[in-house]
């Protein structure tokens, strides 16, 4: 995988999304790129400048992503369908702001709510784009990856290392068990690799 000197867009319904679901690749590519964070929502219960500060901005720095690449929104994490078009005019604005090369979003195969308001919003503005959708096993019925991106072990380590900032999963049963290397491996092994994160492809821009 040979992307340099692009400028990527990472969009994330929850902040801690992106860790989750493309977290390795990103590592993988900010060497050569522009890295830009988009988290769009909190949990209720935190302090958002704490939260930024320990969780957020931790997280970038094992990115050497600049904390003013960071953009951040407040929605009701529970309801984005009713903020869709402030949504919207959020991804806008923020296309004409950098004009990104490659966006992450949520997969077309997303369950949850708040990922598929942003999966479809990212669309509408991004359509001349080249799109990613980062996988979330846990809110599938179903999935089928396009894209592989191999990973090595320290992509993979920083990917654990950014996800335990955040302070929800060490409760989360989701998280037990090493799921997050268990799916590397699994991913890593569907193409003769150690470890992988797999993508759905959305669209593909070549220039």
């Amino acid at each position: 995988m040979n992307i340099e000197n692009k400028t990527i867009l990472a969009i994330a319904p929850h902040f801690d999304d992106i860790e989750l679901g493309c977290f390795g690749t990103l590592h993988k590519l900010s060497s050569k790129n522009t890295i830009y964070y988009l988290g769009l929502s909190f949990s209720n219960d935190l302090d958002r400048e704490v939260f930024l500060q320990n969780s957020v901005h931790k997280s970038l720095d094992s990115l050497s992503t600049p904390h003013n690449n960071l953009l951040v929104f407040d929605y009701d994490p529970r309801d984005f369908s009713k903020d869709c078009a402030k949504i919207l005019q959020n991804l806008h604005d923020i296309n004409k702001k950098i004009n990104p090369d490659i966006i992450f979003i949520p997969s077309s195969y997303d369950i949850h709510q708040a990922h598929q308001v942003v999966h479809e919003e990212a669309l509408r503005i991004f359509k001349n784009k080249t799109i990613f959708g980062y996988e979330f096993p846990w809110n599938n019925y179903s999935y089928h990856p396009d894209v592989f991106v191999s990973l090595n072990q320290e992509n993979i380590e920083a990917k654990e290392k950014a996800i335990s900032y955040f302070p929800s999963h060490g409760k989360d049963s989701f998280f037990e068990n090493n799921i997050i290397r268990d799916l590397a491996c699994l991913r890593g092994k569907q193409i003769k690799k150690e470890l992988a994160e797999s993508f759905e492809l959305i669209r593909l821009i070549c220039d």
